[in-house]
């Protein structure tokens, strides 16, 4: 009974964050909080880089999951914004083929002439198109950063 009360409050926990003055209340998966993935970090807003606040941001925007982005970015760029990959038009945080963004940018109905390393449309639209194609874009590096 106590055990079921104890995980029931930590499932309804909820944590502030604010963006640009708006206050936004997320509740915290208890899996996410107190059994992280070996290859995300234990986060928390307040210890956010620029870049990890855009992937919160869109993530509760395009409810995506925060943690499987974050562990995406991590493995395609180890979140760096200039990262490319040498043997295809692969680079950016996400590493976007150059066909991949051009398409995602007409389907976001976003000029298509917007670099792929531009803050914060790298982050956006990595967060916009897991939201609606799922990982299939990340399938080779799944081995790094599924659970």
């Amino acid at each position: 009974m106590v055990v079921g009360i104890f995980l029931a409050t930590l499932i309804f926990y909820t944590n502030s964050y604010a963006i640009k003055n708006e206050v936004i209340v997320t509740p915290i998966n208890f899996f996410d909080l107190y059994l992280p993935s070996l290859r995300s970090p234990l986060v928390y807003p307040g210890d956010f880089s620029y870049e990890e606040k855009l992937l919160y941001q869109y993530s509760l925007q395009y409810k995506i999951n925060y943690y499987l982005a974050w562990r995406i970015i991590n493995c395609e760029s180890g979140w760096k914004q200039y990262a490319a990959n040498n043997k295809s038009s692969a680079d950016s945080y996400w590493q976007f083929l150059d066909s991949t963004w051009k398409s995602t940018m007409i389907r976001m109905e976003l000029s298509s002439d917007i670099n792929k390393f531009e803050l914060p449309y790298s982050i956006q639209a990595g967060a916009w198109l897991l939201s609606h194609d799922g990982s299939r874009h990340w399938y080779q590096s799944q081995k790094c950063w599924k659970i």
